[in-house]
């Protein structure tokens, strides 16, 4: 039923009509909300020796997730080099009232990176462990890693390329066969594009190189260089202008 009162300027409108006006189910008096859900992944330690038993915790945090009812947790680990993964006590599981899952890592006894990812429906979050040279953590040595790029600024276009060379050094001396990962974070939404290692350890001149291939949207870019067996890093920012 449809009440006018011209007068007063009120409309008063039926359930029935005021359902379908909200887009509701009929026989719903309300819809439930939507929940966008999202899953971060954490590590205790990020970085550890690769001596076959340090360890590091890890935890899922799955946000946005409606009551608090379980949710199932998958996790996945990637190994660069191969066998730069070590082992988990749980790969699979289920949060509890906090929303939360954790597991423990067990480092293996190669160094490199391990990439572990985890899967909450159709939500992903991932951390990257760094296995570090146990010797060289004992010793308690540092190599410098240093980034550049030629050119610095690129068009935003898509196609344009920028080549970064990361060159890893002990004091003096270049640091050849060092494992090394490269990130990429967008500093507006959009201006980050896609790279290529030319290889996945230095050379025997320390170096790496980076060919960077710009996206369409205009901003910064910043390109991060992590080396695996001390985890030192370096990073620089691509300019891609219109």
């Amino acid at each position: 039923m449809k009440i006018n009162i011209r007068k007063a300027g009120i409309t008063v409108v039926g359930a029935a009509s005021l359902i379908a006006s909200l887009g509701l189910a009929t026989g719903s008096a309300f819809a439930a909300p939507h929940h966008a859900v999202s899953t971060t992944v954490s590590a205790h330690r990020a970085n550890v020796p690769a001596d076959g038993k340090s360890t590091s915790k890890i935890t899922v945090k799955v946000h946005g997730a409606k009551s608090d009812a379980a949710t199932a947790v998958t996790l996945a680990a990637v190994a660069t080099p191969t066998g730069a993964c070590g082992t988990l006590t749980a790969s699979t599981g289920t949060t509890g009232k906090n929303k939360m899952f954790s597991t423990t890592y067990t480092a293996s006894s190669v160094i490199g990176f391990c990439s572990i990812t985890a899967t909450s429906g159709a939500a992903t979050g991932s951390v990257t462990i760094t296995q570090i040279d146990p010797v060289l953590a004992l010793a308690l040595t540092h190599y410098t890693v240093t980034v550049a790029t030629k050119p610095t600024k690129v068009a935003a276009n898509g196609t344009s390329t920028a080549t970064l060379t990361a060159t890893v050094m002990n004091g003096t001396t270049a640091v050849s066969g060092d494992a090394v990962s490269v990130t990429a974070r967008a500093l507006k939404p959009g201006a980050c594009g896609t790279f290529v290692l030319s290889a996945g350890t230095t050379d025997a001149n320390g170096q790496v190189s980076i060919t960077y291939t710009s996206s369409t949207k205009s901003g910064n870019c910043k390109i991060n260089v992590e080396e695996a067996a001390t985890a030192s890093h370096a990073s620089l920012v691509v300019h891609q202008t219109k």
